[in-house]
């Protein structure tokens, strides 16, 4: 194998495919990718075990051949060089990489990295709509703690009209959904550790559209030049929609700023507690805090006929309004506070009430 690339399309196909290696394990494929090049592509890919990420870009290729070598020790490398173009020469014991007067002969591993699967074309989806999905939806997924069966991920769900994602940890749900034609398109499972990966390739790529296919054993997601696929969950969601009560009269509404800012401010005075209580009467809201630092108090106006008092968890409570641009309707519980974003149900926070 011998091929000449450019070395910034290369760091930055790297950049990508180091989704895809592990980096918090013994084995011995950690931080390994395969280089495949024939015809005028090179196909960088790297395959963990329950994720895998293929990304191809245009090379000059003078021998077709493949090699499977340490990715990071490449960038690391490629990074500290100034040339324009990278050679790639495959030897029989090494890879050997030259770019301007330097040169870096690289053992080479007697590993092999996981097959990586076929792949079906999918269906198109609008990708701003799917970043904006996760991007709404993925905090209430961060708990490493949370038993696979439920957490650690999104669950992306679609109807004839409808896409949806939510995310719950337990303590926090969040919940958002857009109007969209994509009737036929396969529910799926998108874990956590890849979550703000996919929309990074997303943003980054300024991307118009992605391809979605799943089959029995994975789901993959697609663009022109990069191929992501993850194993399938048997994740489920709890029926947590029987958990918003009928009554919605025990509400207030709020500019949904104004209120995480007044929630941040009367937090300084907590330490290491998450406890603030909210008081409704009166068109406002008073927030009050007390920790072993001191005491804070803050009134904001809203809109409400209702008179109640609530312990709240300021953590899991401005998580939830974080979705909210403008007005947000927040129901109470004696559990739970529940936010809204104004005449609507298209986004819904679900967070514990109790600290």
């Amino acid at each position: 194998m011998k091929l000449f690339i450019n070395r910034v399309e290369l760091l930055s196909a790297i950049s990508v495919v180091n989704f895809g290696v592990e980096s918090s394990s013994t084995s011995p494929i950690q931080g390994m990718a395969n280089i495949k090049a024939y015809g005028n592509a090179v196909y960088i890919t790297a395959v963990s075990m329950d994720l895998g990420i293929q990304k191809s870009l245009l090379a000059n290729i003078e021998i077709d051949g493949e090699v499977t070598l340490d990715i990071k020790l490449v960038s690391e490398w490629a990074s500290r060089c100034r040339d324009e173009e990278v050679e790639i020469k495959k030897n029989a014991s090494t890879i050997s990489l030259k770019c301007g007067k330097s040169r870096f002969n690289l053992r080479l591993k007697d590993v092999n990295i996981p097959e990586f699967p076929e792949t079906q074309e999918g269906q198109s989806v609008d990708s701003a709509m799917l970043s904006d999905l996760i991007g709404e939806v993925v905090n209430a997924a961060e708990d490493t703690t949370m038993s696979s069966g439920v957490g650690n991920g999104i669950h992306f769900e679609f109807s004839e009209h409808l896409v949806s994602a939510t995310a719950t940890q337990g303590t926090l749900l969040l919940h958002s959904s857009k109007q969209a034609l994509y009737g036929g398109i396969p529910n799926f499972f998108l874990p956590r550790k890849i979550a703000q990966d996919v929309k990074r390739i997303i943003d980054r790529n300024k991307l118009e559209t992605v391809n979605i296919s799943k089959s029995d054993n994975v789901t993959s997601i697609s663009t022109e030049d990069t191929v992501l696929f993850f194993r399938n969950s048997k994740a489920s969601l709890p029926k947590w929609r029987s958990l918003i009560p009928s009554d919605k009269s025990n509400c207030f509404t709020v500019n949904a700023e104004e209120f995480r800012e007044a929630l941040s401010r009367t937090a300084v005075s907590l330490g290491d507690s998450c406890r603030v209580t909210v008081i409704v009467s009166a068109n406002a809201v008073i927030l009050t805090t007390t920790g072993n630092i001191g005491e804070n108090e803050e009134t904001i106006e809203c809109l409400t006929n209702k008179q109640f008092t609530i312990n709240a968890n300021y953590k899991l409570l401005t998580e939830a309004l974080k979705g909210v641009e403008g007005k947000a309707t927040v129901v109470a519980t004696p559990r739970s506070l529940i936010v809204f974003r104004e005449d609507s149900e298209d986004y819904i926070g679900f967070a514990a009430s109790m600290a």
